[in-house]
C-alpha cells in the first residue's frame, strides 16, 4: 500500500468516526494511526547480525522508519542438563517462549533483491533488540 492509498483509508475511517469523535482532525489522526499500525503488522522482515556486530532487519525498501519497534515471538524447546553440558560449560533450561523486540536506530542502503528486473528492493535497517523469555511452568 501507497502513501495515497493509506490517507485515502484514513479519510475513509475519519468520515465514518466523525460524528462520534465530535472533530474531523481528531477522527482523522486517529483514524490514520489505525491504517498505520495496520500495515506495520503486514510487514515481512528478516534478522541478523552484520559484520561489524550489530543487529539488522531487513525488509521491503520505505516502509520501515527509525524509531518502529517489531515483535517476533517463538517457541525454544527444553534443554535438559547433561554430564557433558556440565563439562563444556553449558547451561541447561526449560521450554520457553522468547519474545524478542527490534527497534530501529539506522537505516543502511536500498538493495536489489532477486531479478533485477522486477525491481524488487530490500533495505537494511540496524537496530537494538530486548530479549524476554517466558518459562513454561513446571
Amino acid at each position: 500500500m501507497n502513501k495515497q492509498a493509506l490517507f485515502t483509508n484514513a479519510h475513509h475511517i475519519a468520515r465514518s468516526i466523525a460524528a462520534a469523535v465530535g472533530n474531523y482532525m481528531v477522527a482523522f489522526k486517529l483514524a490514520l494511526k489505525k491504517a498505520w499500525s495496520e500495515i506495520k503488522m503486514t510487514i515481512e522482515f528478516t534478522t541478523g547480525i552484520a559484520a561489524n556486530g550489530k543487529r539488522y532487519v531487513e525488509a521491503a525498501a520505505g516502509t520501515v522508519n527509525i524509531g518502529d519497534t517489531f515483535t517476533k515471538e517463538f517457541r525454544v524447546d527444553a534443554k535438559p542438563l547433561t554430564k557433558k553440558m556440565i563439562r563444556l560449560g553449558i547451561e541447561g533450561h526449560p521450554a520457553a517462549t522468547v519474545i524478542r523486540t527490534y527497534k530501529v536506530t539506522g537505516a543502511g542502503q536500498a538493495f536489489t533483491v532477486g531479478d533485477p528486473m522486477k525491481g524488487e528492493k530490500k533495505q537494511r535497517f540496524y537496530c537494538d533488540m530486548q530479549e524476554q523469555r517466558i518459562y513454561d511452568a513446571e
